[in-house]
């Protein structure tokens, strides 16, 4: 039986502007899982317990990590680390879908050659596939990177996270 555990917490995280010298702060909240795995999870109070301590070292750890994309009062630039995690989190979302997104592709692909299969080989239809999912994964990848680093938050230019994601921090 899995029974999920679940740990939430807030931090205050305090920056000093890049621009202006300005100490802020903000609030970041996380949340954490673990799972404890075993026929008797219900019952196994130290299974339990130590998947509540792995959620909360988790949750430690993802907190102490923790940027947001938070603009100082004063002047309301976005600190460089700010804009930096921010780019991370997209870039790792753009690996994911330039990697899933090209199968439905190739599916469409296999089924139009596997009609015309007499006059393809299996070796060229594999070569034709791989072809056809390296091209699609190469574009996705460069155009989403291209978009990732089109975002200026600090020159007005948001794409691909809008001035809607900039929270304005609290003077100290």
């Amino acid at each position: 039986m899995l029974v999920p555990l679940e740990a939430r917490g807030s931090i205050l995280k305090t920056v000093q502007c890049e621009e202006c010298g300005t100490r802020y702060k903000y609030e970041v909240t996380r949340k954490a899982a673990s799972d404890h795995v075993g026929p008797l999870a219900i019952a196994n109070k130290a299974g339990q317990a130590r998947a509540q301590t792995i959620a909360n070292q988790k949750l430690e750890r993802a907190l102490e990590h923790a940027e947001e994309l938070v603009a100082c009062p004063e002047c309301g630039r976005v600190q460089s680390r700010m804009i930096r995690a921010k780019r991370l989190k997209l870039i790792k979302i753009a690996v994911l879908v330039a990697f899933l997104t090209p199968w439905p592709t190739s599916a469409l692909v296999a089924m139009y050659f596997k009609d015309k299969r007499a006059s393809t080989s299996k070796s060229e239809l594999l070569t034709i596939l791989g072809a056809v999912t390296a091209l699609e994964v190469a574009l996705i990848f460069v155009a989403a990177m291209a978009l990732i680093a089109l975002a200026r938050p600090n020159k007005g230019v948001f794409f691909p996270f809008s001035k809607r994601f900039v929270d304005s921090g609290q003077t100290i």
